[in-house]
């Protein structure tokens, strides 16, 4: 399939030919809802806000305008809408929202956003008015003796910039250039971002700067060590000395001239959940203050570190349970939950640290991230020769794993509109793409890692090519990656139903004869997810996919405790896969006492757990499903599940997602599954440790317009 026809085919799926989700939402009566909170103890005037929106498809037509009606009465706000993505029928998909809030009060102020036909009034910002009132950014680096700087004055008067926002209200230019020393020699691998935000009617100015050691093709590209500057107005803005700058990541602050005031726009989290960009969480969940703060103040203690981490593990291959682990991340689900500003600080934070990962290969040809199809035999396991192999000072605190990478850029993509979480979007999607040597070259293929990078892998491809902008020279390509791989898991799983199980093999490169019930997991609601995304080469493969987690929470021939296994053997003696939920069922249970094979059990984290003899073996092969006589085998109680089911953070959580989605999507006998799942006896909460509002990253429901 072309990439042409592979765009069309999409399409289609978003205007719904292909949905397997159910009709279509309609638009709500009231309009969508959002807040601006102030975040501080006074007033201020002339307020510039910007954010980013998902919308449902038709909710906001091809044409439109938006106006912001104020909750309480009075005037309505003129609204800029940057569209970025749209569906097949040209209605917006994801837009840049911007507006100049005349008077902002203490606390939250409410709006509903409704269209109009009247066009917000004005001409764009230019660029010659900016640059008439002597604004300037600078930067300045010390670095093996020499100052390199590079002025955003000097970038925006002498090249053309890349226009990110440009309307009535605000316009966003984004230009790029090297650091030079005063004999105009530049660094070998230094380059400085400027994205410069103007609006109408205000005084302020946003800056963003963005210094990057991101050169694919740089000759023994390595760690560089300096002292740094940036500067607004001639003023110093950010000093930072002894900066140890990784190869391949970069560092991003944001700064306003003028008074600018804290504010936190608050999205209507129901809505975002029902345009099935992201998961939907179940409804109860409450977010405790304590542990909000206790987020933010992790993320504040790094101020000072240009390069840190943030709430991402640094080690990332680094095994069991994590907060940076699962569909998002627990403080993005923490975000959506609870739209709070501290969860937003800390998701915001930690999304600017993803930069400081070795994930970032931009080609200086192009200005992009570097392409597969241009190299196809690009690889970072050193095969190749490209990009180069890092020489001298290599050295960096963190170690990059797709099996769990986490989901850094996406959400605050969406939500934000800011153009540095897109590109860290693609960076991150892109290494996926390449940093294996077993890529199949330009199909950019993840077939040959663990099921659990094949899921987090293929989540984040999918996220870059549903995010990226319509108009971006990096649409096709991710789509068509995207394509790659739904193509080869079609051809060799939905087609050839290796197993009418429904799970995945691995690799023969791995060289395993077991597989994870977990992994995959993970890889079916990520399945269900693209789906959601609208990408209908993943329809076929979830229909084999869902099931699985179907199947163990309903088959007869199988039993739902035992449902939530870790290492189980993925063929039968002969070495096929298992044709028949009662033969997998058997040697679950046959293979129980092999570390490496067995199944964890057990519903109180201090007691122990009764040995697996070949008596009690044979016992649990014949005992009837949810019996008492097989809670008194596995030391359950009745109507537990093995794998830890009172815990927020294991197999039995990690099974939540893949049954809820099927639910979403109506799949064959999803329904009757959640029904058992969710009616079991023990689940996490309502204890001070093990619930949901802790950790609510695995506790994801089926939408709410598909659970009636």
């Amino acid at each position: 399939m072309g990439i042409a026809e592979v765009r069309r085919s999409c399409h289609r799926l978003l205007a719904g030919a292909l949905l397997l989700s159910g009709p279509a939402l309609a638009a709500p009566a009231a309009g969508v809802q959002i807040g601006v909170e102030n975040l501080e103890r006074s007033a201020h005037e002339s307020v510039p806000v910007t954010f980013g929106h998902v919308f449902r498809e038709g909710d906001v037509s091809a044409g439109a305008n938006l106006w912001a009606e104020p909750a309480g009465g009075g005037e309505p706000l003129p609204v800029q809408m940057d569209v970025k993505t749209r569906y097949a029928n040209g209605s917006v998909r994801h837009a840049v929202l911007s507006t100049v809030v005349e008077r902002l009060t203490r606390g939250t102020a409410s709006y509903s956003l409704s269209a109009r036909e009247a066009a917000p009034a004005g001409s764009p910002p230019s660029l010659e008015s900016l640059l008439a009132t002597g604004f300037d950014a600078g930067i300045t680096v010390e670095a093996d003796g020499k100052s390199y700087t590079a002025s955003a004055r000097d970038l925006l008067s002498s090249r053309k910039p890349a226009i990110w926002l440009r309307g009535p209200i605000v316009s966003d230019w984004q230009v790029s250039g090297a650091l030079k020393d005063s004999s105009g020699k530049t660094h070998p691998r230094l380059q400085v971002i400027y994205g410069v935000r103007t609006y109408n009617g205000t005084d302020r100015v946003r800056v963003s700067v963005t210094l990057e050691n991101s050169w694919t093709h740089a000759p023994a590209p390595q760690n560089v060590h300096y002292d740094v500057t940036v500067s607004l107005q001639g003023a110093s803005r950010l000093t930072h000395k002894g900066v140890t700058h990784y190869h391949q990541s970069r560092w991003r602050r944001t700064f306003w001239s003028g008074d600018m005031p804290r504010l936190q726009v608050l999205h209507d989290r129901q809505y975002l959940a029902s345009t099935r960009a992201v998961p939907s969480y179940a409804p109860e969940l409450a977010i405790p203050g304590y542990a909000l703060d206790e987020m933010q103040s992790l993320v504040e203690q790094q101020a000072g570190d240009l390069l840190g981490p943030g709430l991402i593990t640094a080690y990332m291959p680094t095994g069991g349970a994590r907060p940076d682990i699962g569909p998002l991340p627990r403080w993005t689900a923490r975000y959506l939950i609870s739209q709070d500003h501290r969860a937003a600080d800390a998701m915001l934070a930690t999304a600017e640290r993803a930069g400081s990962f070795g994930v970032h290969y931009r080609d200086k040809a192009t200005g992009l991230p570097v392409s597969l199809d241009t190299y196809p035999m690009l690889t970072v396991m050193g095969r190749s020769g490209v990009p180069p192999v890092c020489q001298g000072d290599c050295e960096t605190p963190y170690t990059l794993d797709v099996a769990h990478q986490p989901s850094l850029s996406y959400v605050p993509y969406l939500v934000t509109g800011d153009y540095f979480h897109l590109e860290e979007l693609q960076f991150w999607a892109n290494w996926n793409l390449f940093y294996w040597w077993l890529h199949g070259d330009s199909q950019g293929l993840l077939s040959a890692d663990q099921v659990r990078a094949q899921a987090w892998g293929l989540r984040t491809i999918a996220h870059a090519a549903y995010a990226t902008p319509d108009d971006h020279p990096l649409k096709d390509y991710f789509i068509e990656k995207l394509s790659n791989n739904l193509a080869w898991y079609n051809a060799n799983y939905s087609e050839k139903k290796p197993t009418p199980l429904g799970y995945l093999l691995n690799h023969e490169s791995l060289g395993l004869t077991t597989f994870a019930t977990w992994m995959d997991d993970y890889f079916t609601w990520t399945t269900g997810h693209i789906v959601n995304l609208g990408f209908p080469l993943a329809a076929p493969l979830f229909e084999y996919k869902s099931r699985f987690p179907i199947g163990r929470m309903t088959d007869p021939g199988y039993c739902w405790i035992l449902a939530a296994t870790y290492w189980t053997p993925a063929v039968d003696a002969s070495g096929k896969p298992f044709q028949t939920w009662d033969a997998f069922r058997r040697s679950v249970i046959s293979n129980w006492g092999d570390e490496s094979l067995g199944a964890s059990f057990g519903h109180d984290p201090k007691s122990s757990t009764p040995a697996m003899t070949n008596d009690r073996i044979a016992a649990l092969q014949a005992a009837r499903c949810d019996s008492a006589e097989m809670a008194d085998l596995l030391g359950l109680q009745r109507g537990d599940m093995i794998g830890y089911a009172w815990d927020p953070e294991n197999q039995v959580a990690w099974m939540q997602p893949a049954l809820a989605i099927a639910v979403e999507l109506d799949a064959p006998g999803a329904r009757a599954a959640w029904e058992v799942f969710s009616g079991r006896s023990v689940k996490p909460g309502p204890g001070e440790r093990y619930n949901h509002n802790l950790d609510p990253h695995w506790a994801i429901v089926p939408a709410a317009n598909a659970a009636d």
